[in-house]
């Protein structure tokens, strides 16, 4: 048998449990403001710093990759491709200054050599653009060719100096593919001229 006391007692409880719910609620949406805080304060920037943009590049010439490795990672090297006023340290840790006359250069210090497989550098002085991207030169050998995958990455925006930078990567990737199968290259002041910007 139903109680006929029992609407009338779930009734009387109705302000009771609504203002229980309505307290439940506010601490829930305090609790999702902090944690969307949270999110703005750390996530959301991490999200920015990670949206970089990089210059990707793919060669290949016949010779071996000691040969491509030795131009890569040897002051002599360097010089006859990429710029012949290339001065310092090419071993890990050292800093390999690069500079293109009036146009100024960059400093890039030496982080991996892994012989006939990989090359790192860091750039750490330069345009503000350039300075804390990386650039790296991975070797691998298919079909009678040394291929060379290059990457110039961590660049914040893809501004019109990254495409000129790109373009003038791959005349010198070029230069590097003509020294190795030729044993001559065209480095900086001999490189193909592409714009008003050199």
């Amino acid at each position: 048998m139903i109680d006929d006391c029992y609407p009338s007692r779930a009734v009387d409880q109705f302000p009771t449990v609504g203002s229980t719910w309505d307290a439940r609620l506010r601490r829930i949406k305090k609790v999702a403001d902090a944690i969307e805080r949270v999110i703005e304060r750390f996530i959301e920037p991490r999200k920015k710093e990670t949206n970089m943009f990089d210059i990707l590049h793919r060669i290949g010439a016949t010779t071996t990759p000691d040969q491509v490795y030795n131009a890569l990672t040897t002051l002599n090297g360097l010089a006859d491709w990429w710029t012949t006023d290339t001065t310092g340290a090419a071993e890990p840790g050292g800093t390999v200054k690069f500079r293109f006359g009036e146009a100024g250069g960059f400093d890039m210090k030496v982080l991996e050599q892994r012989a006939n497989a990989r090359v790192e550098w860091e750039v750490i002085d330069g345009p503000a653009e350039w300075i804390g991207t990386h650039v790296s030169f991975d070797l691998k050998e298919e079909d009678g060719y040394t291929i060379v995958l290059f990457k110039h990455e961590g660049w914040r925006e893809p501004v019109e100096f990254m495409a000129h930078c790109s373009t003038k990567w791959a005349t010198f990737l070029m230069s590097l593919k003509q020294l190795v199968e030729t044993g001559s290259g065209d480095p900086f002041p001999r490189e193909v001229r592409i714009s008003n910007w050199t």
